[in-house]
């Protein structure tokens, strides 16, 4: 069983990258993605975790993912 993972979806390269360094200082196992496209192209179902969504990006929205 894998760890339980931050799943962080934001196309603000210096936000998404802020949320990292806070939620990893913090102990948390995280992965960073830049769009809703990229994030489903990379995880598979089946990983415990939590996602963390930009409800406002290009493309496809943090509302329209789910």
């Amino acid at each position: 069983m894998s760890l339980p993972t931050v799943f962080v979806v934001d196309d603000d390269r210096d936000f998404r990258e802020s949320l990292v360094a806070l939620l990893s200082a913090l102990g948390h196992r995280v992965e960073a993605f830049d769009s809703a496209k990229s994030f489903r192209s990379e995880i598979n179902g089946g990983r415990p975790g939590c996602v963390l969504l930009d409800i406002r990006m290009p493309g496809e929205s943090g509302l329209e993912m789910y």
